[in-house]
């Protein structure tokens, strides 16, 4: 069978706005995270003058007051978003989509309003989508930690100083741990204070095991001792921790299996009884009462599936 020419034609153009769309926000994104790097590294300490003009922002950091609030809004940590898996742009777009389908199956189910819970839904689903990032990008600092800090102290046991260990760190450590101590170093060469840098470091990671690392760099810059002993020390404290964590996944991988067992299964029966029986599974859609049946169940099961993803997340944590 033989194609319409112009159908192939639309088909080829489509492919190659795709294709260059691929690269231009692959682009986009490289660029983003140099400027990224460099406004993380200079915005605390340069004024609002001309000095300012070299470093393009974004759409958001260009909007002075509406701009950051949108962004927390939302959920987007704008120094961290060059970071992000995906542009930003399209988790907005992506996640709109699925507030208005979500709505719409609402409206289906419940005689509601389609458009009037959109903002609602696509600012809940936003902030899932950026908070699993950033969540995401916490666990793999925490598991990598253990490493960075014996990659510190086996620089530090031949013989090189701090900032050259740090910079040691960078260069060799696996993402996103190497940037975190890129801009460490950063901060250093350009005379910010080592305990200010450190501690800004901490906080930005969200993590706990870095605020205890820069309380014991710092507790030996100030009292002495052997610092080498102490990272060690720290390490192997953070590396069972680490191990423990990663015991509490294995031991709880039945019941994680069962929770998506337990969620997949009743979306699976339903479209093997929609394939089947379609009548059947019609008066869910047709009727009204029917309607606000299937509306009840999906409600219990997303309701089931959040409690016991909640109850599995207390138990590791």
């Amino acid at each position: 069978m033989t194609l319409p020419l112009p159908l192939v034609l639309t088909g080829f153009a489509l492919l190659l706005v795709c294709g260059g769309a691929a690269l231009l926000l692959t682009r986009i994104q490289a660029t983003a995270t140099t400027l990224a790097r460099a406004r993380l590294v200079l915005d605390p300490y340069r004024g609002d003058g001309a000095a300012r003009k070299f470093m393009p922002r974004t759409l958001l950091e260009r909007m002075p007051v509406a701009g950051p609030r949108l962004a927390s809004l939302f959920g987007i940590n704008l120094k961290r978003s060059a970071g992000y898996p995906i542009h930003w742009g399209l988790v907005l777009v992506g996640t709109f989509v699925a507030a208005r389908a979500t709505t719409a199956l609402v409206a289906l189910v419940g005689d509601t309003p389609e458009w009037l819970p959109v903002p609602l839904a696509w600012v809940v689903f936003s902030r899932m989508v950026f908070a699993s990032f950033a969540s995401r990008r916490r666990d793999q600092l925490y598991r990598q930690f253990p490493d960075a800090l014996g990659m510190m102290v086996r620089s530090l046991r031949v013989g090189q100083t701090v900032t050259q260990a740090l910079r040691g760190v960078a260069r060799d450590a696996q993402a996103p741990t190497n940037n975190e101590f890129d801009r460490l170093a950063d901060r250093l060469a350009i005379g910010v204070p080592l305990s200010e840098a450190l501690f800004e470091m901490a906080g930005e990671s969200g993590l706990t095991e870095y605020r205890f690392f820069a309380t014991t760099l710092i507790l030996q810059y100030q009292t002495g001792g052997s610092l080498t002993e102490a990272l060690d020390g720290l390490a192997d404290v953070i590396r069972g921790r680490v191990m423990l964590r990663r015991r509490g996944y294995a031991l709880a991988g039945e019941a994680r299996t069962s929770a998506i067992v337990l969620g997949v299964l009743p979306i699976f029966t339903g479209a093997v009884l929609a394939f089947v029986a379609p009548d059947y599974v019609r008066l869910l859609i047709d009727d009204p009462t029917g309607r606000r049946v299937l509306g009840a169940a999906i409600f219990m099961l997303l309701l089931g599936s959040l409690m016991m993803k909640n109850m599995i997340g207390k138990i590791l944590r």
